[in-house]
């Protein structure tokens, strides 16, 4: 090994050591009790496939047929909207506020409620560079991806707090 290959590989296992010392962990949810999900939304398809990620990696088995789910989480209405929130000097845009909503519910197999049908919205503003517009266009891009990893992350929490709440049932029912 050369010299530098060896720095590398030392620099390597210390920042490996330290991602571990200090407790990191990849984000999981515990979602035991949603064994089998189907996610609906034809006109929410962006959303749907980040959904469907999240869950698959949080052991969830999806299904395309209705009568194989547990869960149905119901998806419509994906809304992303952009608007002025605030102009310069010279009446120029200055400021963008960009907004991501959705409508997100969820049934059981049964078709009751297990978590009621409403909307999630996500809001952030960034600054507009004049200078670097498609720098701008670039960030603006980036922070749609964000917004809907937000709302994804609040749809699967709502579910693993409806999957604890069907086990405390369960639980309570079998006492």
């Amino acid at each position: 090994m050369t010299r530098r290959s060896l720095s590398t590989a030392a620099l390597a296992m210390t920042a490996g050591l330290l991602v571990a010392a200090c407790g990191f962990q990849l984000r999981t949810w515990d979602l035991a009790g949603l064994e089998r999900v189907q996610v609906v939304g034809g006109d929410a398809q962006t959303l749907r496939r980040e959904l469907t990620r999240a869950l698959t990696q949080s052991g969830v088995v999806l299904t395309d047929a209705r009568s194989d789910a547990d869960v149905i989480v119901q998806l419509s209405d994906e809304r992303e909207s952009r608007r002025t929130a605030s102009v310069s000097g010279g009446a120029r845009v200055a400021e963008y506020e960009m907004s991501l909503a959705v409508s997100f519910g969820a049934l059981d197999a049964e078709g009751e409620e297990l978590v009621p049908t409403r909307t999630l919205r996500a809001e952030r503003t960034y600054r507009l560079d004049l200078d670097n517009l498609i720098g701008s266009r670039e960030e603006e891009t980036l922070i749609v991806r964000e917004l809907r990893a937000d709302l994804v992350q609040r749809m699967v929490r709502s579910l693993g707090r409806a999957a604890e709440r069907a086990r405390a049932e369960a639980s309570d029912a079998g006492a």
